[in-house]
């Protein structure tokens, strides 16, 4: 006999597994090869358009569906993805703003409609001293009762 001895983590030599047999042999299988997607969204595909069988990318098809779903359907998923795409590639545009378009930020440091006078007749701010005391002078001339109560209340440090 050998000096084997029996015990945790040393099962008799008749319990052993043989040489090249597997300790768990329904495990799951072995893992396949990656999938190559690249590959798969650059190969040429069938598609039927119109009537006729023609060869596109997969990732046209997939774009034209998407069009097609968005516009037939009224598909808010199919929209999201084609305004991402749009947006991505460039093809989103804003128009040119022309004249009176776009936006405005006015300073907080003179009444609105002083501001406005000076956007109106000088042009979008910044604006210098001069430019500030001709339209400080034209505002203070035209405006309300009201207007310098509120003027006064809030503390304008143009005015």
């Amino acid at each position: 006999m050998s000096n084997y001895t029996v015990g945790k983590g040393r099962p008799p030599r008749n319990r052993q597994f043989k040489p090249g047999q597997s300790g768990n042999p329904g495990d799951r299988p072995r893992k396949k090869g990656a999938i190559d997607v690249r590959a798969i969204l650059d190969e040429p595909m069938t598609a039927i358009q119109e009537g006729r069988a023609r060869t596109v990318s997969p990732k046209e098809a997939v774009l034209r569906k998407m069009v097609r779903k968005a516009l037939k359907d009224d598909d808010l998923r199919a929209i999201r993805y084609l305004i991402a795409q749009f947006d991505r590639h460039g093809v989103l545009e804003a128009p040119p703003s022309g004249i009176g378009g776009g936006a405005l930020l006015l300073p907080n440091s003179m009444p609105r409609a002083m501001a406005m006078d000076l956007a109106e007749n000088v042009g979008p701010p910044p604006w210098n001293e001069e430019q500030r005391a001709w339209a400080r002078a034209r505002y203070l001339v035209s405006r309300s009762d009201e207007e310098r109560h509120y003027d006064e209340a809030r503390g304008y440090p143009d005015l």
